[in-house]
C-alpha cells in the first residue's frame, strides 16, 4: 500500500476510459494506472472518519461533449485510521479541463474548451469564494502551462502562442508571444506545418515550448522543435530534436542545467515508439537521446532523481 501510494504522489497520471480523464495535480500528467489502483485496491474506500490529510488532487472530465456531466475536482487523502480515501466532490468544474498544478495553497485547472484559467484555494472555507476564473480569450484551446512565482505561461495549442498570465489579485493577462509557424518549421516540402504547441517550461527566464509542427490535419509531418522564448529579450529562437511530435517535458532542481523531453513519434499509421531527448540548457545541444519501445507522451521526475515514463502499454518504466 505504501509503495502504491508512492507511486500515486510521484507521478501524475492521465487515465482516460470511456467516462473520464483523471490526472493527478501535482504538476505531473499521465497513464492508466491510477484508474486500475483506485479500481482494485481493496484499502481505498470512504471510510467515515472526519480526519484525512490531502495527498493529492484529482481532475476528472466525462468523455465526450454534448449532454455529458460536468468534471470534477477530487481529492486523494489518508484518514486518521491510515486509509486511502477518494472524495469526487470537492469542487465541479466544467467538462473541459486540461491540465492542473498545484502552487502552495492554490491549485490551478486548465480549460481547452472554455478558454480559462480556475484558480482554486484549497484552505478557503467560503465555497461562493474559493475559486476565481480568468478568461483567456477566444478559439485558444490552451494546453499546458507552467508556474513561476506571479506568473503563468500557457500554450495555446489552436492560436500556435504563449499568453503570460499575472497571478497576483484577481488574475489578468500580461501579454501574448507568437510561436513560429510556416516556414520558419522547415517542413517537408510540399506541406505547410504550424506550431500547436503541447507542454512549456521554464528555466533560467527562458520559456522552452514544445513544438508539434503539424499540418492543417493535425498530423506531425515536421520534425519536432523546441521554441526558446529569451523573457529578457523576448527574441524566441528554434532547437531541432531529432524525432517528431514532442508532448512533454520534465525538469527538476536536481537536474538544473538538464531538460527531458518525450517525443511521441508519428500519431497514424502509429509507430508504437517513443524518444527521449535530454537537452542541455546552458547550451541548448542535445546530449542524451533513447528510443522508447512504447507509445509514451509523459515523463516525470520523482523525488529521488529517477525519471518516470508512463506507457501507453500500461505500465512506467
Amino acid at each position: 500500500k505504501g509503495e502504491k501510494m508512492n507511486i500515486k504522489n510521484e507521478i501524475l497520471r492521465k487515465c482516460t476510459t470511456s467516462v473520464l480523464s483523471i490526472a493527478i495535480a501535482l504538476s505531473i500528467t499521465g497513464c492508466s494506472q491510477l484508474i486500475d489502483l483506485l479500481e482494485n485496491d481493496d484499502d481505498i474506500e470512504n471510510p467515515s472518519s472526519e480526519t484525512e490529510t490531502v495527498n493529492a488532487y484529482v481532475i476528472g472530465a466525462p468523455w465526450g461533449m454534448g449532454e455529458t456531466p460536468n468534471g470534477y475536482v477530487g481529492t486523494l487523502s489518508t484518514s486518521s485510521t491510515g486509509d486511502s480515501v477518494v472524495n469526487k466532490t470537492y469542487f465541479e468544474i466544467s467538462k473541459t479541463a486540461n491540465k492542473a498544478k498545484l502552487d502552495d495553497d492554490f491549485l490551478y485547472v486548465l480549460h481547452s474548451g472554455s478558454n480559462s484559467l480556475y484558480r482554486i484555494d484549497t484552505q478557503a472555507t467560503d465555497e461562493e469564494n474559493r475559486s476565481k476564473e480568468l478568461s483567456l480569450g477566444t478559439n485558444l484551446s490552451p494546453w499546458g502551462f507552467v508556474i513561476n512565482n506571479e506568473t503563468a505561461y500557457i500554450t495555446n495549442n489552436t492560436a500556435h502562442s504563449v499568453t503570460e498570465v499575472s497571478l497576483s489579485g484577481d488574475m489578468s493577462v500580461v501579454r501574448t508571444f507568437d510561436l513560429p509557424s510556416g516556414s520558419d518549421l522547415t517542413p517537408p516540402e510540399g506541406e505547410v506545418t504550424y506550431a500547436y504547441p503541447q507542454d512549456i517550461e521554464i528555466i533560467d527566464n527562458k520559456l522552452y515550448v514544445a513544438l508539434t509542427n503539424q499540418n492543417s490535419s493535425r498530423f506531425p509531418v515536421g520534425p519536432g522543435k523546441l521554441a526558446i522564448i529569451d523573457l529578457d529579450t523576448n527574441e524566441t529562437s528554434l532547437l531541432d530534436l531529432t524525432y517528431s511530435n514532442p508532448a512533454s517535458f520534465a525538469y527538476s532542481d536536481l537536474y538544473p542545467t538538464l531538460l527531458f523531453v518525450i517525443e511521441t513519434g508519428t500519431v497514424w499509421p502509429a509507430d508504437n515508439l517513443a524518444k527521449l531527448e535530454v537537452i542541455d540548457t546552458e547550451t541548448n545541444e542535445i546530449i542524451t537521446e533513447e528510443m522508447i519501445e512504447s507509445d509514451s507522451s509523459v515523463i516525470e521526475i520523482g523525488p529521488e532523481g529517477t525519471i518516470y515514463v508512463a506507457s501507453g502499454y500500461g505500465r512506467v518504466d
